[in-house]
């Protein structure tokens, strides 16, 4: 048995053993960017919590949608009442006033976005613990672990969502308000980045396109607009005409063996695009192709701007897999676990 195959019994038995102290499933920026769907949904009304899935549109039955409104709740933008089936919730003053601030520059909405950030208790622990520059994250997941009852995931998963959130709010040790604005189009107009694996659904003309959700496979670019290929389905849609369903993370997704096909039936007054001066590369892997699509002449200058971007997604499919492996070992589950 090897050095890492000795270690799984052990890592998965952290993983069984009970779970984690509370912390918040999503950080900040995408709490916002939820309690702002809710208020253009439900605005101030005390309502179902399945009233906020809807508006979130995740399934009541997911451990995502409830984990998320318990985010909320940490961040101190959701307030609850009842409890079991009846419980419900509505937006808190806090939250008002941060989305209802649509001033480019507000220091007012700053500072209660810094509110919201320290908010969930575990944060404030470690802000008092650390109250200038965070140590690594070696560090930071032996005091979780060890002193704080974390299992490894968890503690990974929070250290996390807690630097991001820092980020966000530009929490920073020189002052209690940035100098930078946190503009309310980062709040509320940033939609979640669809990605190969995420449940979609169409909307054309008013219409849903499929009966049920269908899970992303490829994409395609042409003259700046993004087209979007579902499982089962050979035609491309339009990446203003998919709506985000549930994300993927963490789930295999069967993907075709070929490239898909560019859409045969395109929608009134959209021309199907027709790859001229184009390039594609397929490099295929385990879970299915990775396809790049680019110009056939590039200048000096547009490589090193692409050399620069394809080391930025190369950085952020490391943390989603860094991400998703922390999650498959905290649920517990050893077939959801990739081990090294």
């Amino acid at each position: 048995m090897s050095g890492n195959d000795s270690k799984a019994p052990e890592v998965l038995k952290k993983a069984r053993e009970g779970r984690s102290p509370a912390y918040p499933f999503i950080g900040l920026q995408e709490a916002l960017r939820r309690a702002e769907q809710f208020r253009r949904t439900e605005g101030k009304h005390l309502v179902p919590l399945t009233s906020a899935y809807k508006a979130w549109r995740v399934s009541e039955k997911t451990a995502a949608a409830r984990q998320t409104a318990a985010a909320l709740g940490h961040f101190g933008l959701f307030t609850f009442s009842g409890s079991g089936e009846g419980r419900q919730a509505r937006l808190t003053d806090l939250a008002l006033k941060i989305l209802l601030d649509t001033r480019e520059v507000s220091p007012e909405r700053d500072e209660l976005t810094q509110q919201a950030a320290l908010s969930p208790a575990i944060h404030k622990e470690l802000r008092q613990k650390w109250p200038d520059d965070l140590p690594s994250i070696a560090t930071m997941e032996t005091y979780l672990v060890r002193d704080r009852g974390f299992s490894r995931a968890g503690a990974l998963l929070l250290i996390n969502e807690y630097k991001d959130t820092l980020a966000f709010a530009k929490v920073s040790k020189s002052a209690n308000m940035p100098n930078a604005n946190v503009g309310q189009s980062e709040i509320v107009d940033q939609e979640p980045e669809i990605e190969i694996g995420d449940l979609v659904q169409a909307e054309v003309d008013g219409a849903l396109a499929f009966e049920e959700p269908k899970r992303v496979r490829a994409f395609q670019e042409h003259e700046g607009r993004q087209w979007v290929f579902v499982e089962g389905h050979e035609a491309g849609i339009l990446m203003e005409q998919t709506i985000l369903i549930e994300k993927g993370a963490g789930e295999e997704t069967k993907l075709p063996p070929t490239p898909p096909k560019l859409p045969l039936k395109p929608a009134a007054g959209i021309r199907p695009p027709i790859l001229l001066g184009v390039r594609r590369e397929v490099f295929a892997l385990d879970e299915g192709d990775v396809t790049l699509t680019f110009p056939e002449k590039m200048s000096s200058g547009s490589y090193e701007d692409l050399e620069a971007y394809l080391k930025i997604f190369l950085r952020k499919a490391k943390r989603q897999v860094d991400v998703a492996k922390a999650a498959a070992i905290e649920s517990g589950d050893p077939d959801d676990i990739t081990m090294a």
